[in-house]
């Protein structure tokens, strides 16, 4: 057949049985070298190690194609506009290039949300799924308008390996030119993947190159296909008789129709398409909602937004397709309390940007993958350890709502290459790597602003019943306060502190876009702050200016600090959070006066002097880590907040005894046959375990349901307790302790019952 009817038969497959009976249709199925080139050129017969070294998600692969589709589209406009890529006056960022090449101010899809200019800009990018309704995974499609390929420059680009084809351009996001190559070991058994491409003709005409489609099939040989003495997998890519397949220069019907229902119906005038086959991502799933919610949060904030939809012909209703954005677009009006942000600077690190948020408890908690990613241009690169969240920060009723995002395009070379690696879905555990998670959690542990929320959501699901506790009193006296660790574990801070803040509405702060004033409390300039020599001082000028006022891409305020002794600042709600390090060699009470010093084009314009406020930190003696010894005085006291801290003179646990339903809500990966659960300084009771609910209903004929709950509780809680104290054990460990805690306690529910019962009888005896 031609060449255009044979790239329209393999465009139309959706498995790769099909592509083989086609290839084999026009002799091309076998290993042939002169219709096989490898993959990457001859000096990559082990390109397999660079494929399989990726990505390792079919999610995480999926986005290497929908990040080179952007790449695509702004270098096709920087071209168009005539400007140099490579050249100092074209954009230096990819929000840049975003904001001058497609008129989006400050680069920000957000205030686009639900508009026709963002369905409009969504068009550039498509991708679809087709295929079978059961049994096997459907194949997905990547199509674009950027500037695409020529057949003359296709095999030094989408068909390259290891080429410096974007490291010099400063607006783009492929830096490692692998080519989305993550995707071939997803799809399929033979790693099957369809390109087609044209360079945008304009573009052709001043680079003088071919400007007709090419296309070919990426796919992988085993050994014994090519029996050449090579014992390796390797990919390769047709060629035949070691040529590009060309088709000509007329639009292809490769688009769906506007209903994201009929796909290969519309036109492609230029770009390029890939085609997976097979790939192993979802099966059954709408393409446009559970998997869409995988590439959102992996590609949490998407410089242009693509279009997702579900072709495959099982696919009910009139809307089967969406627009994709990422997290941070999608869900800026639904956070909690809005997106927060916060600058840390260190000697060591240089400067860390991150921006956080908490999904609302409650809503489905898969919208938004909490955590504590590295992103570069709004992609993921990485995860610091999750369980910081729970372990560290203490915050464990955040830890399915929390999402902390670092922006890695701020930190310095040498700080990225010590971290990211090239399969972009994974940090390198070096000591930059444990650096920044200690900065990470100096920085959050004492956050207010979390705390509250933690203990907001704490509130909705503690259950209020109060119990008899002389039982678990006797025993702890009796038994468990003999041990001196168990003795401080229950009446030290972390399960005497409880801290409660009641469900209410707070007034919304809103704040203006310029300040009229920045100052300390009770509207001083001037604030004098006693701090020990070792630890630094934290500080809050009040104000009456927007969150975004210092981060915001255009006339954003500046902050200014002499001594340059700033460790980290946040703007959130009025209130300019303040830390700066004691200077080095500095001595008890040595004064060390900071000025401080904010501006913007606002001020400057109206020939208003700066916002000029002075802290003078007077370093005490050095505070020393308080012991376990130490007793702490009954009572209670407010912080900042207003939320109130209880304190109890013996600080015995109390289970907490909710649904499945309500636990389901706050523990990941939930099982009804959870017992007793751990929750950061909380212990909560599962009412509906079947373990149980089956001994309750043996004992409540002779009256002894009550104390069975009584014994089954006790008995998990105490051995859950003696599991905390060994917490340390899993320091360098991404694990929960709480979680591992939760799965013990499971695996002994239905122990512990019966071995009371037997112990009761020989205590008796």
């Amino acid at each position: 057949m031609d060449n255009l009817s044979f790239f329209y038969s393999l465009l139309k497959c959706d498995s790769e049985e099909e592509i083989d009976e086609i290839l084999s249709k026009e002799n091309l199925s076998k290993f042939d070298t002169n219709n096989w080139k490898i993959f990457g050129g001859d000096d990559f017969a082990n390109n397999k190690a660079l494929v399989h070294g990726q990505n390792s998600s079919p999610e995480g692969a999926l986005i290497e194609k929908l990040t080179n589709s952007v790449d695509a589209l702004l270098l096709k406009e920087a071209k168009l506009f005539g400007d140099d890529p490579i050249s100092p006056s074209a954009p230096q960022s990819v929000t840049e290039a975003v904001q001058k090449y497609f008129e989006v101010e400050d680069g920000d899809l957000g205030p686009l949300l639900r508009t026709t200019k963002m369905t409009e800009l969504a068009e550039n990018i498509q991708l679809f799924a087709t295929g079978a309704a059961r049994g096997m995974y459907p194949c997905v499609t990547i199509a674009d308008k950027g500037e695409g390929q020529s057949s003359d420059t296709i095999e030094s680009t989408f068909l390259s390996l290891a080429k410096t084809n974007k490291t010099n351009i400063p607006f783009v996001q492929g830096m490692f030119n692998q080519g989305g190559t993550a995707t071939l070991r997803f799809s399929g058994k033979k790693n099957i993947n369809l390109i087609a491409t044209r360079k945008h003709p304009q573009i052709s005409k001043k680079e003088n190159v071919n400007d007709e489609w090419c296309f070919t099939i990426i796919r992988k040989f085993l050994a014994e296909e090519r029996n050449d003495g090579n014992r390796q997998s390797i990919y390769y890519y047709l060629a035949p008789k070691n040529g590009i397949l060309r088709i000509g220069n007329k639009p292809l019907k490769i688009l769906t129709d506007k209903k994201g229902k009929n796909p290969y119906t519309k036109d492609l005038e230029y770009g390029s398409v890939i085609k997976l086959y097979n790939y192993s991502m979802f099966k059954e799933e709408y393409f446009n909602q559970a998997p869409r919610l995988e590439i959102e949060n992996h590609y949490s904030s998407m410089p242009l937004p693509a279009r997702i939809s579900d072709s495959r012909s099982h696919i009910k209703g009139e809307s089967p397709y969406n627009n994709v954005y990422g997290v941070w677009i999608r869900n800026k009006d639904t956070f909690d309390g809005g997106i927060q942000k916060t600058f840390i600077e260190y000697s060591d690190i240089g400067k860390i940007y991150c921006k956080f948020a908490i999904y609302p408890f409650g809503q489905d908690e898969r919208q938004v993958k909490s955590g504590i990613f590295l992103t570069l241009n709004g992609q993921v690169h990485g995860e610091f350890r999750k369980s910081i969240i729970s372990n560290k920060l203490n915050l464990p009723y955040l830890s399915k709502y929390l999402r902390i995002d670092i922006d890695g395009s701020i930190l310095t070379d040498e700080v990225r290459d010590d971290l990211i690696t090239t399969a972009r879905d994974r940090l390198a555990n070096t000591p930059t790597f444990k650096e920044i998670e200690e900065i990470l959690i100096e920085e959050f542990k004492n956050n207010n602003w979390l705390k509250d929320k933690n203990a907001e959501i704490k509130s909705k699901v503690i259950n209020q019943k109060t119990e008899d506790t002389k039982l678990e009193e006797e025993l702890i006296r009796k038994f468990i306060m003999k041990d001196p660790y168990m003795r401080s574990l229950l009446k030290g801070d972390k399960l005497l502190l409880k801290k409660m803040r009641p469900d209410i509405d707070l007034p919304e702060f809103n704040g203006k876009k310029f300040p009229s004033f920045f100052n300390f409390k009770n509207k001083k300039n001037e604030h004098t702050k006693h701090t020990p020599i070792n630890m630094n001082s934290e500080v809050q000028l009040f104000t009456d200016v927007e969150n975004e006022y210092f981060s915001r891409a255009r006339q954003s305020g500046s902050l200014l600090v002499e001594p340059d002794l700033l460790k980290s600042f946040r703007l959130q709600n009025g209130v300019l959070f303040l830390s700066f390090f004691m200077p080095d060699g500095v001595s008890v009470d040595e004064q060390v006066e900071i000025k401080i010093t904010i501006s913007d084009v606002d001020l400057e314009s109206k020939g208003l002097n700066p916002f000029v406020n002075r802290l003078i930190i007077v370093p005490d003696s050095e505070k020393k880590p308080s012991g376990s010894k130490t007793t702490k005085k009954t009572g209670r006291k407010d912080d900042i907040g207003g939320s109130q801290l209880q304190e109890d003179d013996i600080g015995i646990p109390k289970v907490n005894w909710v649904d499945s339903k309500t636990l389901s809500s706050l523990v990941e990966n939930f099982n009804e046959y959870d017992a007793i659960l751990p929750k950061g300084d909380e212990w909560f009771g599962n009412e509906d375990n079947p373990i149980l609910e089956s001994l309750m209903t043996e004992s409540r004929n002779k009256g002894e349901d009550k104390i069975v709950k009584r014994v089954f509780s006790s008995g998990l809680l105490y051995l859950g307790i003696t599991l905390k104290r060994e917490a340390e054990l899993f320091e360098d460990l991404d694990i929960d302790i709480d979680d591992i805690i939760r799965k013990i306690l499971r695996a002994n529910s239905g122990f512990i019952v019966p071995i009371a019962n037997l112990l009761s009888q020989y205590i008796d005896e």
